[in-house]
């Protein structure tokens, strides 16, 4: 579990390979592998980002996982909303939806997102 600066926190999936880094009032958690579920702080200024190598997903006070391995990316929210931008395409995922960035990529309940339990990428 991480916790940043802001009030979020960050559950790392334990194969993960996750960073973390700050610019201005924005914070970046780079997930070049593996899985992570956040719950972004609200913020009066500035944006959390999670960075994938095919997406990234912008956010301000809401829950959601993603999840980064070979076939691609899977974003799910599990409150608020978040911003997927992939392929130059803005998409806004409310809670109980998700995106994936390869189509090949199987889609997965929400409701199995709340937690890091091992599961297939």
């Amino acid at each position: 579990m991480l916790r940043l600066t802001d009030g979020s926190s960050i559950e790392v999936d334990e194969r993960s390979v996750v960073g973390v880094g700050a610019r201005g009032h924005d914070m970046t958690v780079t997930v070049a592998n593996g899985a992570v579920i956040v719950q972004a702080a609200k913020r009066t200024s500035g944006h959390l980002y999670v960075r994938t190598p095919d997406c990234r997903v912008a956010v301000t006070g809401t829950i959601f996982s993603v999840d980064s391995g070979l076939k691609g990316s899977r974003v799910a929210v599990l409150q608020g909303s978040v911003h997927v931008l992939h392929a130059g395409i803005d998409t806004l995922t409310t809670a109980g939806n998700q995106v994936t960035t390869n189509d090949n990529l199987s889609r997965e309940p929400v409701s199995e997102t709340d937690s890091l339990e091992p599961r297939s990428r």
